[in-house]
């Protein structure tokens, strides 16, 4: 670990040292310190000395000296020796508090529980932030909730104001006594994540910055570091997460060699498994249970994606398949989303973003898992019902029906939709309806006295049905 002059400066301070400061020069990085009587004719790139007062010309008055290039911190009282030993302190300190969260990275320790660790040199709360504003994970003192507008902030931020491995700040105009600080990673060329951090005291200081850019380091080591060891799981994990972040077809008609038994021609089934929460933690533990020779899982923006081979013949029943996913997802607050079965691989992110639409619709409606095949049937009438050329296909009858039907309470779309749908069967209508017959039967007399088609006329029953399917006001649940 290297250090500014600007973190002396803050240390210092924290142990009550009074000093005066002139630092110019904030990206070069200090490895060592060294006592000396007189300042060296040459010095090194990296090295600050410390130094007795009258050694240097323009610090007369001041009894010691940390010299830095030109910089300098000038301590009025403290002596050399107290300067140098605390200096070493601080070097010591961080140096050890470093190697621990490497040593917790390689024992491959929770990213939140390693955001804690590096709070204890970081007293600000910390997260990862993806490119849409949404949290990935978050130290245990982030307590921020941050509103659709402060993220879109972060958002616009992110694409324009932060450039890799230089820091920004901003203050949020909803918040206006929260400070952010964020940085993205040098290699995040897509700029997919950011470290992020805020301050509601206005506590942070120049020398926060370089623990800031240190932490961004070991969770940049940490976050690939769980990636090399959930690609380790399954042979094709790599493979799979190139894919995906390709964002366009395989382009390729076949798997890579000696990986498993899978042919590129097989079926397959595609699951995304997201965390209800902003922090899951959850994530390794479940890529290692639902992964198997047939299951490959990745890590994917912030969720899990898995690729399911289902075999050379088509999947009558995926309903095993199904359970088996949900069963691993039992004991973890998280959604699953599920994509159409499809043959061949070379339509990968197709079916992907398929399961991420199913996933959120999972959130959305607070249910465990969705399957596209499920919702296909009420996706599609959505569309329809926003397609004017298919309104134009609705029957002239079912529009006046409708105009009738609205604000009458009696809803008089939807029982003639139940109507029909159950065959014109009175008493299976009254039961679905949880209305009496006469209720019914009132209904259906109004009914007709405002439309007179003949449901007997197959083909026109078929099209009032139809009418009344892709009609908006219809609620056929």
């Amino acid at each position: 670990m290297k250090f500014s002059l600007w973190l002396f400066k803050n240390w210092y301070e924290q142990n009550k040292i009074g000093l005066s400061s002139f630092i110019s020069d904030t990206d070069r990085k200090i490895e060592q310190i060294l006592y000396r009587e007189m300042l060296p004719n040459e010095t090194a790139d990296n090295t600050a000395f410390i130094l007795p007062g009258n050694a240097l010309e323009d610090c007369s008055g001041f009894r010691s000296a940390l010299c830095f290039g030109r910089d300098r911190l000038l301590f009025p009282v403290t002596a050399p020796e107290t300067i140098y030993n605390l200096g070493n302190e601080m070097i010591e300190q961080f140096t050890a508090w470093e190697h621990t969260l490497r040593q917790l990275i390689l024992g491959g320790t929770a990213i939140p529980e390693l955001l804690d660790t590096i709070e204890t040199r970081f007293p600000f709360p910390l997260a990862i932030c993806r490119k849409s504003g949404r949290i990935l994970y978050h130290s245990e003192s982030w307590h921020l909730n941050l509103p659709s507008d402060i993220a879109g902030q972060l958002t616009e931020q992110f694409q324009k104001g932060g450039r890799p491995g230089q820091t920004f700040f901003f203050t949020s105009r909803m918040m206006p006594s929260c400070t952010f600080l964020g940085v993205i990673p040098e290699s995040s060329g897509q700029k997919k994540w950011s470290l992020l951090t805020y301050d509601e005291n206005n506590w942070l200081q120049p020398g926060d910055t370089h623990i800031f850019l240190t932490a961004l380091e070991l969770i940049q080591d940490a976050l690939s570091y769980e990636s090399e060891q959930t690609a380790s799981l399954h042979p094709l994990s790599k493979w799979f997460t190139d894919t995906l972040t390709a964002e366009t077809s395989a382009g390729t008609d076949s798997l890579p060699a000696g990986s498993v038994d899978w042919e590129f021609d097989d079926y397959y089934l595609i699951a995304c498994i997201q965390a209800d929460d902003i922090q899951p933690s959850c994530y390794p533990e479940l890529i290692t249970s639902i992964t198997n020779p047939d299951y490959c899982c990745t890590l994917s923006a912030d969720s899990i994606s898995v690729l399911i081979h289902l075999g050379k013949e088509w999947p009558n029943d995926i309903g095993k398949i199904k359970e088996r996913i949900e069963t691993r997802c039992n004991n973890y607050h998280v959604k699953i989303g599920y994509s159409l079965r499809f043959q061949g691989l070379s339509q990968i992110p197709l079916y992907h973003k398929q399961s991420l639409w199913a996933v959120s619709e999972a959130i959305e409606k607070k249910i465990h898992s969705c399957s596209l095949e499920d919702a296909l049937p009420d996706y599609l009438l959505k569309s329809c019902r926003s397609v004017p050329e298919i309104q134009a296909y609705i029957h002239p009858e079912i529009r006046t029906l409708a105009e009738a039907d609205t604000g009458s309470g009696d809803e008089l779309l939807r029982t003639l939709y139940t109507y029909l749908i159950l065959g014109r069967s009175a008493a299976r209508t009254a039961e679905a309806l949880f209305i009496h017959r006469n209720t019914l039967r009132n209904r259906l007399n109004k009914i007709r006295e405002i439309i007179s088609p003949d449901f007997d006329d197959e083909s026109l029953r078929d099209h009032i049905l139809l009418s009344l399917i892709i009609h908006p006001q219809t609620e056929t649940e």
